[in-house]
């Protein structure tokens, strides 16, 4: 799930865009910053999204990694390759999480 998705799935648990930066800490513009991709999200933050939200967060660090890699090189190309390979060799887990 691209971090956009994620944002929005942690945004619609917490009720709106508002309450989701108090429960942060943080402030609203970070939150739109980030679904825009003008704003990096820290890995620390993309795990308190996915305990908001309820999503699996192996699964949410492996896409980050996906996503932070320059595919225009080609080592880091092949290696976002294998890792959405092994990404899409398990079950989707974009479910709700206990």
């Amino acid at each position: 799930m691209p971090l956009r998705e994620l944002v929005e799935k942690a945004i619609e648990t917490a009720g709106s865009q508002v309450k989701l930066a108090e429960m942060l800490g943080i402030k609203q513009q970070n939150i739109s910053a980030w679904k825009t991709g003008v704003r990096y999200c820290t890995t620390a933050t993309r795990i308190e999204l996915c305990k908001i939200s309820g999503y699996d967060l192996k699964t949410a660090l492996l896409e980050q990694v996906v996503e932070d890699l320059d595919t225009s090189d080609k080592m880091q190309a092949e290696a976002a390759k294998t890792l959405k390979a092994v990404l899409a060799a398990f079950p989707k887990s974009g479910v709700r999480i206990s």
